[in-house]
């Protein structure tokens, strides 16, 4: 059983020379963009785009992020995060930057 998108049957007419606003045509372009309806059963298929583009420092961080601590606030463990990052030494940063190759390569 799949969620169900409820849409107005239909849109609401245009005057001559009205146009529609701006917001009305962002919001139906991203739900076009962030989900695809299944003719089958009216459900939801939302499409992920995976980055091509992910860093090695991008990888660093969500590994370290998983191991922080809990109880210290958001800012914090970045700013950390980051400190560790420029302290790395190369030969250890490699390894990151191996794996977001590989992670690109294979998309």
């Amino acid at each position: 059983m799949g969620i169900k998108l409820l849409f107005l049957s239909q849109p609401r007419a245009l005057k001559p020379g009205q146009r529609r606003s701006y917001t009305v045509l962002k919001m139906a372009k991203r739900l076009r963009q962030k989900a695809a309806i299944d003719s089958s059963n009216s459900s939801i298929a939302v499409r992920r785009k995976h980055s091509k583009h992910i860093s090695s420092y991008i990888l660093f961080s969500s590994e370290k992020l998983r191991e922080s601590t809990p109880g210290m606030p958001y800012i914090e463990k970045r700013k950390k995060i980051s400190e560790m990052w420029r302290d790395l030494p190369v030969m250890r940063r490699k390894v990151y930057i191996e794996a977001a190759k590989e992670k690109r390569l294979r998309g």
